[in-house]
């Protein structure tokens, strides 16, 4: 007989929490305090209508210091890479950029400046895959700074992601299917973890004393040994990281709601081969061999 009140293994990975739940099962996820946590649907749903909350004050703010929807202070990115990752070739400005602009232009008063500041704190941690997701604290405290923002004269998020935050709602009150908005959800987590994989295989002694931004942490990565470079040559990897950072850039700031088949198989391709780049590099470190292919999963897209 099955013993059904069995706790399965806790995971490490959020994107594989979303996937065991959207099976069906029970998930468990560890901690960074050493303990294990339960998650299930509605929790999925919370962290991912504060990620939208988030997405909805940083196009706030923009509309605030005087740029208007869809021209966020964009800066230029390659042209192919947008086309390859099928989306504008554009990197939009992160939320700390958008609050110095807004405390040089006076453009928010200082109190609400302040709890900008510290949702950006709280954003950063989960959205360069520090901690899992936002807590109940942190949820209350970014929902009350997206409603102080829309009671500005002029602030208001795109429709399309107000439209997305009013289906999350219907969703956990019965009301929709939640299958589209956990896959969304688990490309974004996908892409969360292949930036933090990134950044934890640089060594700390060299780059302790600043964060690297995603692309340029890639190209160091790279760079770290001849054994990655080749790998990396191998399997065209810098190239897939990159559409992958930019997507989940779009993903983030609320420009792209819903990741096409194309975009989700671009992300989910970067975060396995990387793995599998690092665990090859670590063997070779360790004196192992790979037979060629043995740790290659055949994608190309």
């Amino acid at each position: 007989m099955i013993d059904s009140s069995h706790t399965p293994p806790a995971f490490n990975s959020y994107a594989d929490v979303i996937r065991t739940i959207r099976l069906g099962q029970k998930a468990f996820l560890n901690m960074s305090n050493g303990t294990t946590s339960r998650i299930n649907r509605t929790r999925l749903l919370q962290n991912y209508e504060t990620i939208l909350h988030c997405a909805g004050i940083e196009q706030m703010m923009g509309e605030a210091i005087g740029v208007k929807p869809g021209e966020l202070l964009i800066q230029d990115a390659d042209e192919e890479l947008g086309r390859y990752a099928d989306v504008p070739a554009c990197w939009l400005p992160s939320l700390g950029e958008l609050i110095s602009a807004a405390d040089h232009k006076m453009a928010i008063a200082s109190d609400l400046l302040a709890e900008i500041k510290l949702v950006k704190e709280f954003r950063d941690q989960v959205l360069h895959g520090k901690q899992p997701a936002f807590g109940a604290g942190q949820r209350k405290c970014v929902k009350a700074v997206f409603q102080k923002l829309r009671q500005g004269k002029h602030c208001t998020p795109r429709a399309e992601l107000l439209s997305r935050i009013a289906f999350v709602e219907k969703i956990q009150a019965g009301k929709a299917e939640a299958e589209e908005t956990f896959a969304t959800l688990e490309t974004l987590y996908l892409s969360i973890e292949a930036e933090s994989d990134v950044r934890n295989a640089l060594p700390p002694s060299k780059y302790k004393n600043f964060h690297l931004p995603a692309v340029a942490s890639i190209f160091e990565l790279k760079r770290l040994d001849p054994a990655l470079t080749r790998i990396f040559k191998r399997d065209n990897l810098s190239r897939r990281l990159r559409a992958s950072a930019l997507i989940r850039n779009h993903l983030v700031h609320g420009s792209l709601i819903t990741p096409t088949e194309r975009q989700t198989s671009i992300i989910r391709s970067a975060h396995e081969l990387l793995g599998q780049a690092l665990v090859e590099f670590q063997l070779k470190k360790n004196g192992g061999h790979t037979a060629g292919g043995d740790l290659r999963n055949g994608l190309d897209l």
